[in-house]
Parts: structure tokens; C-alpha cells; sequence
């Protein structure tokens, strides 16, 4: 099976030192699982841990470790997941602000590990499924698949002959390499890819031009965060009266129009849906107007600063690099003139304004709000940074979720970020392709993905 995922080169990586890029999180996803990891569903399933419990005051998951060995043939221990994970914890991996609740780590036989919290910690099992949680010794995993070879960029992947028989599945190999999106295409064109990975709406416009019937070309609205970053130290920015004339004046209904992609949600709104929160995200008294009166009391807002003696800057943006990436700077350009401002392409120097496109890790108000925090650099607000630490200490799911109300009301007040939409996901997947699953994380494990002949 040949799979090409868009973003650069696969490599062998450590995440606690650097993040990973698309095609290096599909190699450390496929070759170095964690406690549990995520099936081609996107449901939590068992990965080196073969069993676990949460214990009744929520404090601790212990997890038992299932027989598995090192490529060396040594088998994995307690131990060294314990001291693996104390080092995630402790490091600049991504997830590891998530895991400021961890107390405690520890062994307790050769075979179970307890992780001790200080308070409930209810969605920290999706954080251990994610690939930058898995455990290694020096760069090496412990499978589902195992790296054979490495040439030219191709690496070169199968089941060992041990998990082949546990899982009831074959030893084919897996042929993984990383492209950009019109390489990739035309790679799958032309027949020498099965799947193509990782498409995002910024090089949609690639996988449109392939002309694929839509049982090939998947199209995937994830949970997550689409929108703008605002840097805080831009002084135009400061205001959140101002974060705000921004966030109403934008078009999001003609914005996803010219993408043309069948159920793409906008949103206007930090959190997403419910999720954990006791009711509905909050929302700014804006939301159910018109636009015509939204955009009217932005530049009202905006003529308000200036009344102040601000001076209009022009402001650089940094979008994602495709045509996507483009149209939806054009879109913003054209609904942020209306207000008076220009706008300007970053490139890859600093930005005043910044579209992040991310899929959250976990289905928790938490992971939103801690992600806009302003400990991630953006604009801060002090009620909200103080809920929303009040939330990591709460002691009761019910103290939890009535704290993240708090943080999220006050994050949506203070509009640190400028939601757009749900990011969007994009695959290219053979007719001969069979255990894609369409799901809400794009969740695409190699090993539950078989080449078939027909």
C-alpha cells in the first residue's frame, strides 16, 4: 500500500523536542503507540496498555501493559512508559500544557502504571491516544508497524508477525512518503499512491482539479479550531472592543461559499459545541444580527478607537500556503476594508494576525480555552485565566464544568481568537483501499488501511 501525506518529509522524530509535521505524525502514529491510541473511527482502543480503570474519586488511571517487546526483543515495562511519560510531561511536546493535572506517574508492578491527578482529569485518555504521546526508547517504538527500510524520503513499514496473528491481520507492507498537495495528486493520479493524506482547505483546490469521483475525493469537517490568532502586542489589537469589530464585520456565509464544500459549518463561537459545558458556548450579542447591522456597529467600534486617537495600521496576516489560503485572505481583505483597513500577506515573517487550523486533541471546553490562553501568547483576560485555572483544580465534574462556563464567557467577551469555521480535512482514497472511516478527528491509522485486488 503507497500513501503519500501532504507536509513535507516523514522523519523519525521526537515530539518532546520538536513538533512533528503531518507526514512525521503519520510515521510516529504508525510505528510508536502510546498507552491507547485511536482506530480508524477515531474511538479511544487499547495500545500498549491492554486494560485500564479510572478509580472512584477520578484521581488516578491505572493502566496494565500488555506483553510487548522493544525491536530488540526486550519487553516493555512499566518503568520506561513511566519515565517516558514523566518526560512528555516536562517537555515542549505540544500536549504537555494539557497535562498540568498529572501529580504523579509511577510503576507499581512490572506490568501496571498509575497516573495520579490532583483533580479529575476526565478527558485525558484522548491526550495519551494522540501520536505525540506515544511511548519510544531513543526514536524507536513498539509498533503497530514496524520500519523496515527508509529510502529517498519512502519509508518503508509492516506488522510483525506477532501482532499480524493478535490482530487477525495481514503483514502487508506500507509504503509511506510526504509531498506537496500537487505532487501528491498527481502521484495518486497516476497510480502510485493509494491514499493521499492531511489535505486541508488551503490546497483543496489540488485535490478539485484531479476531477475524482466523490467516493474517492473525502471531504472531512473535524472538531477543532479554524480562525484568527490577534498578537497582543500589536497596539491596534489591545482593545478587545476592537478584537470584536473584527470578529462581527467577516462574511462567514460568503467565506465558505466560495469553497463550495457541502456541510462545512462556519463558527462564531470559542467552543464549538457543548461538549463539557454545563449549556451552549457562549456568544457575543452580535451573532444573531444581520450583517448589514453587525458591520455597521463594527465600524462604529472601530471610529470609536480611532475618536481616541488611534491611527489605522495595515495589518499582516499569515495564512496557510495554497490557493485556499489565498481566496480566504481575499475574502477577509474585502470584509475588513469595509472598516477601513488594509491588509498585507505576512509570507513567513511576523504577523499582526494569524489563521491557526488545528483539530483538537480531546472533546473538552478545556482544551479550546487553555489553547487561546494567555500563557499560548494570546490576548489575555484576567476573570478568564482565573476560571479557567479554577477549572484544573475543580474537584467535582459539576465545580469543572460551571468554571469552564466562566472562562468561556469571559473568553468570548475579551475575543481573543476570531473563529471562521470547523477546520476542514480532505483524503484521496482508492477504489483498492479498504478501512477508511470517515470520522470527526481524521483519524487515519496505516494499520487498519489494507490494499485490496480487484
Amino acid at each position: 500500500m503507497n500513501v503519500s501525506v501532504i507536509g513535507g518529509r516523514p522523519a523519525v522524530v521526537n515530539p518532546d523536542r520538536s513538533l512533528p509535521t503531518a507526514a512525521a505524525s503519520a510515521l510516529l502514529q504508525s510505528t510508536a503507540q502510546g498507552l491507547v491510541r485511536l482506530d480508524e473511527t477515531g474511538r479511544i482502543v487499547p495500545g500498549l496498555a491492554e486494560r485500564w480503570i479510572v478509580t472512584d474519586d477520578g484521581l488516578s488511571l491505572i493502566f496494565r501493559i500488555r506483553h510487548v517487546k522493544w525491536a530488540d526483543g526486550r519487553e516493555v515495562t512499566s518503568a520506561e512508559v513511566a519515565e517516558d511519560l514523566r518526560q512528555l510531561v516536562g517537555s515542549s511536546n505540544r500536549l504537555a500544557p494539557y497535562f498540568s493535572g498529572i501529580e504523579k506517574i509511577s510503576p507499581m508492578t512490572g506490568r501496571v502504571l498509575e497516573i495520579r491527578f490532583a483533580a479529575p482529569q476526565p478527558h485525558v485518555l484522548a491526550l495519551l491516544a494522540q501520536p505525540e504521546a506515544a511511548v519510544m526508547r531513543r526514536t524507536i517504538g513498539t509498533g503497530p508497524l514496524r520500519l523496515v527500510s527508509s529510502k529517498g524520503g519512502v519509508f518503508r513499514l509492516q506488522r510483525s508477525a506477532e501482532d499480524a496473528e493478535r490482530m487477525k491481520r495481514g503483514k502487508d507492507a506500507v509504503a509511506l512518503r510526504g509531498d506537496d498537495a500537487g505532487r501528491a495528486v498527481a502521484r495518486y493520479m497516476g497510480g502510485g499512491a493509494h491514499l493521499v493524506a492531511g489535505g486541508s482547505f488551503a490546497d483543496l483546490a489540488f485535490a478539485r482539479a484531479a476531477r475524482r469521483p466523490g467516493s474517492e475525493l473525502r471531504l472531512e469537517p473535524v472538531t477543532g479550531l479554524l480562525g484568527l490568532t490577534l498578537a497582543p502586542g500589536t497596539p491596534f489589537l489591545k482593545s478587545p472592543e476592537v478584537r470584536a469589530a473584527l470578529s462581527m464585520s467577516l462574511d462567514r456565509e460568503r467565506l465558505l461559499k466560495l469553497f463550495n464544500v457541502p456541510g462545512w459549518r462556519q463558527a462564531v463561537s470559542i467552543v464549538p459545541q457543548q461538549f463539557d459545558l454545563p449549556a451552549p458556548p457562549a456568544a457575543q450579542d452580535w451573532v444573531p444580527l444581520g450583517l448589514d447591522e453587525r458591520v455597521s456597529r463594527a465600524a462604529g467600534l472601530i471610529a470609536n478607537w480611532r475618536a481616541k486617537g488611534g491611527v489605522l495600521p495595515v495589518l499582516r496576516v499569515a495564512v496557510p500556503r495554497g490557493p485556499g489560503g489565498e481566496l480566504m485572505l481575499a475574502a477577509i481583505r474585502a470584509d475588513w476594508a469595509k472598516l477601513g483597513l488594509q491588509l498585507v500577506s505576512a509570507g513567513t515573517g511576523p504577523a499582526d494576525v494569524r489563521l491557526i487550523d488545528e483539530i483538537a486533541p480531546q472533546p473538552s471546553a478545556a482544551w479550546y480555552l487553555a489553547r487561546l490562553s494567555c500563557a499560548r501568547g494570546n490576548p489575555c483576560s484576567d476573570k478568564g485565566e482565573g476560571a479557567l485555572k479554577a477549572a484544573r483544580s475543580a474537584a467535582s465534574p459539576a465545580e469543572r464544568a460551571i468554571k469552564l462556563a466562566e472562562a468561556d464567557a469571559a473568553f468570548a467577551v475579551n475575543t481573543p481568537f476570531i473563529p471562521i469555521a470547523v477546520p476542514l480535512r480532505w483524503s484521496l482514497v482508492s477504489p483498492d483501499l479498504a478501512g477508511w472511516r470517515e470520522n470527526a478527528l481524521a483519524a487515519h491509522p496505516m494499520d487498519g488501511l489494507v490494499a485490496v485486488a480487484r
